[in-house]
């Protein structure tokens, strides 16, 4: 059998009486298409900071010669020279004094915070951009402030565990004397003091084209700011023109801070010695901020 077919006739008929009128199209065409909106984390702002600090941490402790130098180091100088060291230490004018114990273990404990906050962040974040790390984070959801944050924190934390190290170790094997009284005091220099090394860390990374510029940098600021400042040198043994240079930065400061808790007789300058370090805290935030790199040099070129 043959099958039907519409005539020719038919079909030129039904075309021509749609000559000019638009096609048939289905209403659901014309609605407008909504925008589709930005993807977004679907972990809260809390967790993502968790797990950027997670990662810092796991970075730092797989890392034995960062860990070495933070912790080990300081506990290492200050066990072996306090127990060779016997004896008073003279500082200031006025001929103030303490043990040698009660002297080097909150300045062991500062330097350690300090090489914690400034030297870590400042070699990693050196590190981070000649790996190409930052420039991938940059290119992320992930807002920028959370990985500041979470990057800081995870410092912080190192620098916590390091100078709880040092008092404990401190308080049961040399019988170091700490002021109760002044604990609140302590942690609140302790915090300014390690969010401003965070900072400043951060911003001298800029300053590094590569990690091993990085690590170069931050050890030849903080070692012989570490020497003026009194905190491997009794303050009372350092010429006056090299212990006016050291009031300048944020090292001394923070040192004598972290010694008050152990010498009430330095409490006196606690006002002064916070207001320099939010000054330097301040201006490494700015600097940070300002002009922090996500790109590695060779890209900017």
């Amino acid at each position: 059998m043959t099958a039907l077919r519409p005539s020719s006739s038919s079909v030129v008929s039904s075309n021509s009486s749609d000559v000019g009128a638009p096609a048939s199209v289905p209403a659901s065409a014309h609605a407008p298409v909504p925008a589709r909106a930005p993807a977004k984390f679907s972990a809260s702002t809390s967790q993502q900071i968790w797990t950027w600090f997670q990662h810092h941490n796991r970075t730092i402790w797989r890392t034995p010669i960062a860990t070495f130098f933070t912790i080990a180091l300081p506990l290492v100088m200050m066990v072996v020279l306090s127990s060779f060291i016997d004896g008073s230490v003279q500082y200031g004018s006025d001929g103030s004094s303490v043990t040698f114990q009660d002297y080097y273990v909150p300045a062991m404990a500062a330097f350690a915070a300090a090489s914690a906050t400034y030297t870590n962040l400042c070699v990693s974040a050196a590190l981070q951009r000649e790996q190409g790390i930052l420039k991938r984070v940059r290119g992320t959801p992930l807002a920028t402030w959370k990985f500041f944050v979470s990057s800081i924190m995870s410092a912080i934390w190192l620098a916590f565990i390091g100078a709880v190290l040092l008092f404990a170790v401190g308080i049961a094997l040399f019988d170091v004397s700490l002021d109760f009284s002044q604990l609140g005091w302590l942690a609140v220099f302790f915090a300014v003091g390690v969010s401003a090394f965070a900072v400043l860390g951060m911003a001298v990374s800029n300053l590094a084209s590569t990690g091993q510029a990085g690590s170069a940098i931050a050890n030849a600021t903080i070692l012989p700011l570490s020497f003026i400042s009194g905190l491997f040198i009794p303050a009372g043994e350092i010429p006056v023109a090299i212990e006016i240079i050291g009031d300048i930065f944020p090292l001394k400061a923070f040192g004598e801070g972290m010694r008050g808790a152990f010498d009430p007789g330095l409490s006196s300058g606690n006002l002064w010695n916070l207001l320099l370090l939010v000054i330097w805290g301040l201006a490494g935030l700015f600097f940070m901020l300002r002009y922090f790199q996500w790109v590695p040099k060779a890209e900017r070129e």
